[in-house]
């Protein structure tokens, strides 16, 4: 009657223990270490939420571990994912600030004029909020509308919180009305 107790309980230590290195890679953004934890563990695990409810990828995102995100994104991490405040993965690496981040998820497919249905907020928006200019020219970059509305009316520029945040937003606007001539 032990032998399968025993089992059972070296099987829930190796799924903890290779979860811990699908979260210790991202923590060092270990691109290598990262794909030999994927390989050694179960595929469902790149799913797997940790205690706070975050999985690998959310955890990816939100800590700006740009290394990792692509082979997460291979090994079929759900790109649906939503964190503790209900946002996507696109929406909390704007808010975060993460351009590079921004970035993988674009060239991944990722919509990047995504609206946050709560809120009715894009991640340029909570880009724009955050005085993130980096990553406001990402999505810039990205062809996102720099005037697009919020659901309530407001315009980016009206979001933007500080002097370079608008400037970043008027230079893009001008190279717009020069390309429309």
């Amino acid at each position: 009657m032990r032998r399968p107790h025993l089992m059972l309980v070296a099987m829930l230590l190796l799924a903890t223990a290779a979860a811990n290195d699908i979260l210790k890679a991202i923590d060092k953004n270990n691109l290598a270490q990262l794909n030999m934890a994927l390989k050694s563990t179960h595929p469902k695990k790149v799913n797997e939420a940790d205690a706070e409810g975050a999985t690998p990828l959310m955890v990816a995102v939100t800590g700006g571990k740009h290394k990792v995100i692509k082979a997460l994104l291979k090994s079929g991490a759900d790109t649906a994912t939503k964190n503790a405040a209900g946002l996507s993965v696109m929406h909390a690496a704007a808010e975060k600030g993460h351009e590079r981040v921004i970035q993988v998820l674009i060239t991944h497919g990722l919509d990047a004029n995504e609206v946050h249905a709560e809120d009715g907020l894009t991640p340029f928006h909570r880009a724009v909020m955050g005085g993130h200019t980096d990553t406001v020219k990402s999505l810039l970059n990205a062809e996102v509308p720099a005037d697009q509305p919020t659901a309530d009316g407001r315009l980016p520029m009206d979001l933007a919180p500080d002097k370079a945040t608008k400037e970043v937003l008027k230079k893009f606007s001008r190279a717009t009305a020069k390309a429309e001539l």
